[in-house]
């Protein structure tokens, strides 16, 4: 199975164009508090323009503004963290097994 390269994404080039620092100044405008801490009562400034639902690589999910949430950078490293962590668990399951967590079916 070949692993998740988080340092190698096509899709990088995408958050260096004009139109995601317009997306991204808008969500951070309308949203200028990080919305996890405030889901634990904390009051925080937001700083980064977080994927609710990574999209590696599909455009649609990338510029679906509703797909966007507004985090501290605490928040959104603890959150990419923990993505990384479950991507590389899954990469290890046997295809019998994440066929049955997807909801998929599997014949060998």
């Amino acid at each position: 199975t070949r692993e998740y390269n988080r340092k190698h994404r096509p899709y990088q080039n995408l958050y260096k164009t004009a139109r995601w620092r317009r997306l991204r100044k808008r969500v951070l405008l309308k949203h200028s508090l990080c919305a996890e801490c405030e889901r634990q009562g904390r009051v925080t400034k937001a700083t980064v323009v977080d994927h609710i639902i990574p999209h590696k690589g599909d455009p649609e999910l990338f510029w679906d503004e509703g797909n966007l949430q507004a985090l501290c950078k605490s928040c959104h490293d603890r959150k990419t963290a923990k993505e990384g962590a479950e991507e590389k668990r899954e990469a290890q399951l046997p295809e019998s097994l994440w066929f049955s967590k997807w909801g998929g079916s599997f014949t060998p």
